[in-house]
């Protein structure tokens, strides 16, 4: 599977121990005419993230995804959105985290010069 080659942040600004970035968190509505026949999401986050459909938390885990060295390898996970999408008004969360991608305390093993540093992003 191939991801796209840019993914969605809410910026470039990065954490440090004296000024921190917030966690953003992104919302999409959606119309459906009826009841769809199937539904899933494939989501990947650099940072970690908390997956919400219609106000509610889907994410597997408390910490989604695994924890990896985005310049060799990054994990996605997938969803069943099934269960949660209904007919009319439907609306996608994403609440992005920082993880090691924005870790404001990696001095101490130089994570602030990381190559792989940056905003928490997703795709």
């Amino acid at each position: 599977m191939e991801f796209p080659v840019s993914f969605i942040s809410a910026g470039e600004a990065s954490s440090t121990l004296t000024e921190y970035v917030p966690a953003p968190y992104f919302r999409k509505g959606f119309t459906l005419g009826g009841k769809p026949q199937s539904g899933e999401l494939l989501i990947c986050g650099l940072g970690f993230y908390e997956l919400f459909i219609n106000g509610t938390k889907i994410t597997k885990g408390a910490l989604a995804p695994y924890i990896s060295a985005p310049t060799d390898l990054v994990y996605y996970d997938k969803y069943d959105l099934m269960p949660y999408l209904q007919q009319g008004e439907n609306v996608l969360g994403v609440l992005l985290g920082n993880g090691f991608q924005n870790n404001p305390g990696g001095y101490v093993w130089n994570f602030d010069k990381a190559v792989w540093r940056g905003s928490p992003r997703f795709a």
